[in-house]
């Protein structure tokens, strides 16, 4: 029988003591990839200044605002556009109606229709729901509020009688969940069908499509159908049957997209919202494809910029080269964004701030010591030189340095160590 301990366990984590360096642990990241919610933003105090003047001025201009970051692999595009949607949803999200934001990251998108499947997939189906509850007129939400509409239904007022006396909206009061709203569905003499009517009317200035509008007033009402409802709406496959409950008569396609997502950035808009921020990540991916490809996204992406204008702002984030290739490629796309807001190689006292605040970040609440130790000022400008002051390699031969110092002794990481222990290219 094999012998299961695991005191290994144990034994190794005391190995993995970094005292001597005043370091709780090693705080530098094995591989430079870019955490999925990014605790600070180091080293580029006037890049980070320019993302925060973006901002306000997007939430302060009433129409379109688009900002494109270019930066070489490694240079920390992704890290700063998650850091941007993380502080945009942070500060900006719970505020008032009418005074809020929201920020959606997607990564990579492989098509124009990418865009929008990730982004209502992003959202997620609770939270979409909530979405369309708040984008729907008072009007409408009047019609389901308190105990008294229930018994006012019950008792056999008829709708319009109805409508003219429910004056006071606090649905959102008194539902802690939709079994009160499902009960009062089940109510006479109004009934579901009318419900579902009543719905896609108050929609039709928001969703244009109306596949798209009948999936998303079944997905509000109807709770025996939301599992289907929300796969048809990103993008899935639904047997003939699914679709016939539903009352649609195709799945969700490529010609539907663009409808889609300004419906999304509509219901953004209706629901209380002042600004949706769609952030792009290795944007360049769509610009290497092929040349029609290309251009047939570009003319996608600017088509939907010019016919929302209100309320939506897009940051790519794309590599120099393909940048340029796109505003080669279709100069009046590339016109409609500002920037570019430019990641260079780090310069010296921009490297030393990156190390010192990973290091800070490790520390013992009780360090007042040097805040570069381990390492010196001189080690930190020979990683700089060695990395050719990219992050990415820089924040990776960092952690290299930890390792191998602790295991030499707790030896300070100065030049010799560098050169000593890393690969000179």
């Amino acid at each position: 029988m094999t012998d299961f301990d695991l005191s290994e366990i144990t034994k190794a984590q005391i190995g993995l003591n970094f005292e001597r360096y005043s370091l709780i642990d090693n705080p530098f990241p094995m591989t430079g990839v870019s955490k999925e919610n990014p605790e600070f933003y180091a080293g580029r105090d006037k890049t980070l200044e320019t993302l925060r003047r973006y901002i306000i001025g997007s939430y302060s201009a009433p129409g379109w605002s688009g900002l494109v970051i270019v930066g070489e692999n490694g240079m920390g595009k992704t890290h700063t556009v998650k850091f941007m949607r993380d502080q945009i949803n942070l500060q900006l999200s719970a505020k008032p109606k009418n005074e809020k934001c929201r920020a959606n990251f997607i990564a990579m998108p492989a098509s124009f229709e990418e865009i929008y499947i990730r982004t209502i997939k992003n959202i997620g189906q609770s939270d979409f729901i909530s979405l369309l509850w708040d984008a729907v007129s008072d009007d409408f939400k009047s019609k389901f509020n308190t105990q008294e509409s229930l018994n006012l239904l019950s008792s056999g007022m008829n709708l319009s009688f109805f409508e003219d006396t429910i004056e006071i909206n606090e649905l959102q009061k008194n539902l802690n969940d939709w079994s009160l709203f499902h009960e009062f569905l089940s109510q006479k003499p109004i009934s579901k069908g009318n419900m579902l009517k009543i719905c896609e009317d108050f929609l039709k200035e928001i969703i244009l499509d109306k596949n798209m509008r009948i999936v998303c007033s079944k997905l509000l009402i109807e709770k025996g159908v939301q599992e289907e409802c929300w796969r048809w709406l990103t993008g899935g496959k639904l047997y003939k049957e699914e679709k016939s409950t539903l009352g649609i008569s195709s799945d969700f396609n490529t010609k539907n997209t663009m409808e889609a997502l300004k419906s999304l950035i509509n219901l953004y808009r209706k629901a209380g919202y002042r600004r949706l921020f769609i952030m792009i990540d290795q944007f360049e991916d769509m610009i290497k494809q092929g040349e029609r490809s290309r251009l047939n996204f570009l003319v996608e992406l600017r088509d939907l910029i010019d016919s929302i204008q209100l309320s939506f702002s897009m940051v790519l984030a794309s590599t120099p080269l393909e940048w340029e290739t796109a505003k080669q490629a279709h100069p009046a796309f590339s016109d409609r964004f500002s920037g570019p807001a430019n990641l260079f190689p780090l310069e010296p006292e921009q490297m030393k701030s990156l190390i010192e605040t990973y290091l800070t970040k490790a520390r013992p609440k009780n360090y007042n010591g040097e805040k570069i130790f381990p390492f010196t000022s001189e080690g930190i400008e020979k990683i700089r030189e060695i990395t050719n002051g990219n992050p990415r390699r820089a924040l990776e031969t960092c952690h290299i340095l930890i390792e191998k110092g602790k295991g030499a002794g707790y030896r300070p990481i100065d030049v010799n160590f560098v050169m000593n222990n890393t690969l000179v290219e």
